[in-house]
């Protein structure tokens, strides 16, 4: 699988690569068994709706931030990814992607366990 790497040592990182995102989701095993899932959405964005639907249907909880309803979560956004499009989604405080990048981890099975 090109594009991937996996270290099973300490901390487990997962890096999923697009033609325009690189993505690193780091998982400490000192941390907590339950990840941390934010999403930044805008009203009427589709590929928000997939990636809340998305997530939902695999279990996991996550904290959702409208930039419409609460516009400084824009500028915490602005702070934290050079992403601009909607949704972004954060995995433990690591910047993910979109939707296409949240698909492809899940995809790949990357996607945190809700059971663990």
């Amino acid at each position: 699988m090109p594009g991937l790497f996996i270290n099973m040592s300490f901390s487990k990182i997962l890096v999923s690569s697009t033609a325009q995102t690189q993505t690193a989701i780091v998982t400490d095993k000192r941390e907590s068994s339950m990840s941390m899932i934010e999403i930044y959405t805008r009203p009427g964005c589709g590929y928000c709706s997939h990636a809340k639907r998305l997530l939902a249907s695999k279990g996991l909880t996550f904290t959702e931030y409208d930039v419409y309803e609460q516009p400084g979560h824009l500028d915490d956004m602005r702070r934290r990814t050079l992403g601009r499009s909607y949704p972004q989604v954060f995995i433990n405080g690591c910047s993910v992607g979109g939707f296409e990048e949240l698909l492809e981890l899940e995809q790949h099975n990357q996607l945190p366990n809700p059971h663990n």
